[in-house]
């Protein structure tokens, strides 16, 4: 013979349980956690959708008040360079997005012209709602990454005003902006000057010459006045190269310290 169930109240039937004291106090205590559930949840929604809007007036503001700005452009430039999928509706809070291709071209070059890499840090965050470091270290390798960083930290010149260049030493263009060399020639009693002529135009990084000759700039008056100048050769052929002076196969041109330095 089986044993009956020792406590009536598991007896019940559910229309019983339900007329009960206990059935009501458990559906009563059930509905209103459901409706805290409710107005919780609500309020975290409508918290949510209100900050989202505001964060985009807030982008869009920023955008109109410094349209021009070469911050805002600089991160506007970066952000596009990374192509990204997003998941849609609500896969996309729970998953994020990914990088599937990086544009390193554009990084670089945007990199060399950021004078200001807070300012386009706070930029990239207020337009976008996104890191710049955290973005920048998922969409590039470790190189692609030392390389971006590198250039955007790099000082806007060569601040290096003491150490003299050797003869032989190739040096590259340290100004983030471009720079306009002109050609150097030695007048009758062997003294370098520069002349009119165009030498070449270089970006931050470019192979400008190899030194053949340096002095110091002596004309009180000149902002250059004491800095170190440089006569840089470059081959026409390389098959042919000029030994020491330029000859016949190169052409010369004069720098001065702060526009160039050894390999970046």
């Amino acid at each position: 013979m089986s044993k009956g169930l020792n406590n009536p109240a598991l007896a019940l039937t559910a229309a019983e349980f339900a007329k009960s004291e206990t059935g009501k106090n458990t559906i009563k205590a059930t509905t209103d956690a459901f409706k805290i559930l409710l107005i919780v949840g609500g309020s975290i929604f409508v918290g949510s959708l209100a900050y989202k809007r505001y964060k985009k007036w807030r982008s869009e503001k920023y955008a109109n008040d410094n349209a021009g700005n070469p911050n805002l452009i600089a991160a506007a430039i970066i952000f596009k360079s990374f192509k990204r999928f997003e998941f849609p509706g609500p896969l996309g809070f729970l998953l994020g997005s990914f990088d599937y291709s990086t544009d390193e071209d554009a990084l670089n070059d945007i990199a060399i012209k950021v004078t200001d890499v807070k300012a386009v840090s706070d930029a990239y965050r207020i337009l976008f709602d996104r890191n710049l470091f955290f973005d920048t270290q998922k969409g590039l390798d470790t190189e692609e990454l030392k390389t971006f960083w590198n250039k955007i930290n790099a000082p806007s010149t060569n601040t290096d005003n003491t150490t003299n260049y050797p003869l032989g030493t190739k040096l590259y263009c340290a100004s983030k902006s471009a720079i306009l060399v002109n050609q150097a020639e030695k007048d009758e009693g062997g003294h370098w000057k520069g002349t009119n002529m165009r030498y070449g135009q270089f970006n931050h990084g470019d192979l400008v010459g190899e030194v053949i000759a340096y002095g110091k700039v002596n004309e009180p008056g000149n902002p250059l006045n004491g800095q170190i100048y440089y006569i840089v050769k470059k081959v026409f052929n390389p098959w042919f190269p000029d030994e020491g002076e330029c000859i016949t196969n190169c052409f010369t041109g004069v720098v001065v310290q702060s526009q160039v330095q050894p390999k970046i």
